[in-house]
C-alpha cells in the first residue's frame, strides 16, 4: 500500500516549533493580555487599573476596591469633622446652656402663658411705653438687620418690624417656649422678615459686623456673665452699630426705694400667686432687680466690653433705664 505524502494530499506539514517561534508567540500573547487589561481598566475605572498595575490578583480586586472605598469614606468623614472644628465659633449653630441659664430657662418656661399679662398688670401698662422708647432709638445702616436678644414673647421684635418695614429681625432667647408663644404676635406679612431661634447671649452664633442694632429688654440682669454677653453683642455689631438695653434699675431715692422694693418683694409675688403662677419666680426677679448695678456702674461694664460711646436715660422715676452704646471700632 502506497503511502501518500503531504504534498500529494494537499495538506500543509507543520513546521517544527523553534525557540524563536515560542518567544514570538509569548510576546503576542502578552500584548493581547495587556490590551485586554487596558480595556478592562477603562470599563471598571481607574481604581481597577491601579489594582492591576499593583499586581493584585483579579480575585482580590473586589475586596481591595471595597477597602479603598471604605478608606475614602472615612477620610471624607474625618475631613468634615476637621472642617467643622476649624469653623469660627460665631458661625456655628451651637446652643449650650450652663446650669444657671438652664434654671432661668426653666423658670420662664413655667410662667410663659401669663408672662405678658403679669408684665402689663404689674407695670400698670407702662411697659408698652418703655419698649416703644427703646425701639425709637434704633438706627439702621448697611445690613438693615436687628438682633433682639432675650426676645421673650417677641414684644420688642414685633415693635421693630413695625417701625422698620424693610428690616430683618433675628429674635433670640434661651427659652424656646417663650419664643413659640410670642410668634402669634407677628403679622402674616412680616413672617418672612423675622427669624426666631434659641440663642445663648454668651455665645451668639453670628459673625462680626452682622447687625446694625442689638437690643436686650429686661434680660441682661438674668445673665450670670454680663461682661461676656456684652462683649458678644459688641462683636456682632457693625462699626457704628448700636447696643440698646432696657432694664430695671435700683432706685436711689430712699423713700421711693422702700416703696418700690416692697412692691417687688411682696405685691408682685402675691399677684402672681393669685393668677396661678409661681410666686417664687417673681421673688427671683425682684432679687435680680435689687442686685443689679446702678446706671454709672453698668455703663462702666458696657465700656469694658469694648464700647466707647455709652449713655443712658432713666424712665418712670428711675425704675427703668434705657442704655445706648455705639461700637466705634
Amino acid at each position: 500500500m502506497a503511502v501518500k505524502t503531504a504534498k500529494q494530499t494537499g495538506t500543509r506539514q507543520a513546521k517544527p516549533r523553534t525557540r524563536r517561534t515560542a518567544a514570538a508567540e509569548t510576546v503576542k500573547k502578552n500584548m493581547a493580555d495587556d490590551a485586554a487589561g487596558e480595556k478592562t481598566a477603562v470599563q471598571t475605572g481607574a481604581e481597577d487599573g491601579a489594582v492591576r498595575q499593583c499586581g493584585i490578583k483579579p480575585a482580590e480586586a473586589d475586596a481591595c476596591g471595597q477597602t479603598v472605598q471604605s478608606f475614602a469614606e472615612q477620610t471624607d468623614s474625618i475631613a468634615s469633622l476637621a472642617k467643622e472644628a476649624a469653623e469660627p465659633a460665631a458661625e456655628r449653630e451651637d446652643f449650650v446652656l450652663n446650669e444657671h441659664s438652664q434654671k432661668v430657662s426653666s423658670m420662664f418656661k413655667a410662667i410663659t402663658k401669663r408672662y405678658d399679662l403679669l408684665n402689663h398688670v404689674c407695670s400698670l401698662g407702662i411697659d408698652f411705653w418703655w419698649r416703644k422708647v427703646l425701639v425709637a432709638g434704633f438706627v439702621l445702616g448697611k445690613t438693615n438687620k436687628i438682633l433682639d436678644m432675650a426676645a421673650g414673647t417677641l414684644d420688642v421684635s414685633a415693635a421693630a418690624l413695625k417701625k422698620f418695614p424693610d428690616a430683618t429681625v433675628v429674635a433670640g432667647d434661651i427659652c424656646p417656649e417663650m419664643l413659640e408663644y410670642g410668634k402669634k404676635k407677628i403679622k402674616e406679612q412680616d413672617k418672612g422678615r423675622i427669624e426666631v431661634k434659641c440663642i445663648n447671649a454668651l455665645s451668639i452664633p453670628y459673625g462680626e459686623n452682622s447687625f446694625d442694632a442689638v437690643s436686650m429688654a429686661f434680660g441682661i440682669r438674668n445673665v450670670d456673665d454680663r461682661l461676656r454677653a456684652l462683649s458678644e453683642m459688641h462683636r456682632v455689631l457693625t462699626v457704628g452699630g448700636q447696643l440698646h438695653i432696657l432694664e430695671f434699675s435700683p432706685v436711689a431715692n430712699p423713700i421711693l426705694q422702700k416703696c418700690y422694693y416692697f412692691y417687688l418683694e411682696k405685691v408682685m409675688p402675691a399677684l402672681a400667686g393669685l393668677l396661678g403662677e409661681n410666686a417664687d419666680a417673681y421673688k427671683y426677679l425682684a432679687r435680680t432687680i435689687e442686685n443689679f448695678p446702678n446706671q454709672q456702674d453698668f455703663c462702666a461694664e458696657i465700656k469694658k466690653a469694648g464700647f466707647e460711646f455709652v449713655g443712658y436715660k432713666t424712665l418712670t422715676f428711675g425704675i427703668v433705664t434705657v442704655y445706648t452704646a455705639v461700637k466705634s471700632k
